[in-house]
């Protein structure tokens, strides 16, 4: 028996209790308040008024009782509607998760959406959606292949991981351009704002290792979201919430994250050429190891950013206020050189020892 049957038990209990303790100690007072004939005096009265009285009490008795069966026929129906409204949802469900398994793609687009109907007309039922959605995603989508072990140096985790890559054998299998229609559907409604608020906050979404190249995310809910090596290559990401994602050597190149929300966002050894970053709010983001060549940074918010070792020399739009907001960059090296002329960045940077030694050779 659950906690929450043992907490309604004892509340019904305590209530019997003290309803029952209230008719033993007043009881005999209520009952001569309610019924007038049992009030002292009564049999002194006219008989004209005993009968007026009668009557009014005879009604008032009769309404009571028909208040009192309607409440409880309007609670026996809410109750067999809520009973009636469980088994439809839970027969949805079932065919939509028949549709999940079967081998048309048409058919299985179809049971994506069957799901985002439940979760619009039954918003209880969107953390298991999203836990259905997510398994679909690790079956369906395509993966990429993981890095072999990175080999000890002196580089730093994320250094290696961003550099451990190997092109695939001859016999693997060929990725998609895009990601299949069904893939593409289960995305959507998986990330879906209007779906996500309604998910327990404690059901990450994992996408990690998976091939989504050109994904439309638009507006998407990511936060939290386990991208560690994911391929998001040309991915659309306008005004997506990935505030504390996991992108742990993910290969964002070419994706577009205008006005996206990335704070906090775990960015370690991410391959982010010519990743768009225009107007993002990146404030907090750990960038450690991170490609930015050809990174567009126009009016990106890097407050409390950590650059610390994210090579900076190829973006686009920075300015040195953007920059100085940030917790941690460099060595100069990975700064435009223009930037690393800036005397207050090279102020900041002398004031950090930021200097880290001559740029470590490609393997």
């Amino acid at each position: 028996m659950t906690r929450g049957t043992w907490l309604r038990r004892w509340a019904l209990v305590m209530v019997v209790a003290a309803v029952g303790f209230c008719l033993a100690r007043w009881g005999g007072a209520i009952w001569r308040g309610l019924v007038p004939m049992a009030r002292p005096g009564w049999d002194n009265l006219p008989a004209d008024v005993r009968a007026t009285v009668e009557a009014q009490f005879r009604l008032a008795a009769i309404q009571a009782t028909v208040a009192v069966g309607a409440a409880v026929a309007l609670a026996y129906t809410v109750f067999n509607y809520r009973l009636t409204r469980r088994g439809q949802v839970t027969d949805r469900f079932t065919k939509a998760l028949e549709r999940l398994g079967s081998p048309d793609v048409y058919v299985r687009t179809g049971g994506v959406l069957a799901l985002e109907q439940i979760v619009e007309d039954a918003p209880e039922q969107a953390t298991h959606a999203a836990q259905i959605l997510n398994s679909f995603l690790r079956d369906r989508a395509p993966r990429r292949a993981k890095p072999p072990p990175g080999r000890k140096g002196r580089a730093s985790a994320a250094r290696r991981a961003a550099r451990r890559w190997i092109s695939p054998p001859a016999s693997a299998p060929v990725l998609p351009d895009v990601p299949h229609a069904d893939v593409e559907a289960a995305l959507t409604a998986l990330t879906r704002p209007e779906s996500r608020r309604h998910v327990d906050q404690a059901q990450r979404i994992d996408l990690s290792y998976l091939h989504l190249v050109r994904a439309r995310l638009i507006q998407a809910r990511l936060d939290k979201a386990e991208l560690s090596r994911a391929d998001l290559t040309g991915a659309l990401l306008f005004e997506a919430d990935l505030t504390n994602a996991t992108l742990y050597g993910a290969d964002l190149s070419g994706a577009s994250f205008l006005q996206a929300r990335l704070g906090r966002a775990m960015l370690g050894g991410t391959n982010l050429t010519g990743t768009d970053f225009t107007e993002a709010r990146l404030c907090g983001a750990t960038f450690g190891g991170a490609n930015l060549t050809g990174a567009d940074l126009f009016e990106a918010d890097l407050t409390d950013a950590d650059l610390s070792g994210a090579d900076l020399s190829g973006a686009n739009g920075l300015l040195p206020e953007q920059l100085l907001r940030a917790r941690k960059f460099g060595p100069a090296h990975f700064l435009p050189e223009a930037m690393a002329a800036d005397p207050e960045v090279a102020a900041q940077l002398a004031r950090w020892h930021g200097e880290l030694g001559p740029r470590e050779p490609e393997q």
